[in-house]
């Protein structure tokens, strides 16, 4: 796993992975979990793994 940058509320926990960086207009690799269940992102050999996804869109449909 590289280095992420975590952003936990009381629900809502956002992982950023910045070793990941595409020069693209979605660059990072991100996490997004629900009170321990996972929206976005995918379990890969026993650990969570980020998707490269607009999050602007992610969010319009969430």
């Amino acid at each position: 796993m590289g280095m992420w940058v975590t952003m936990k509320g009381k629900h809502l926990t956002v992982k950023v992975d910045l070793e990941r960086y595409i020069n693209t207009p979605s660059p990072f690799f991100l996490i997004f979990m629900i009170d321990e269940h996972l929206l976005l992102g995918a379990c890969w050999e026993g650990e969570f793994e980020g998707a490269n996804v607009d999050v602007y869109g992610f969010l319009r449909v969430c």
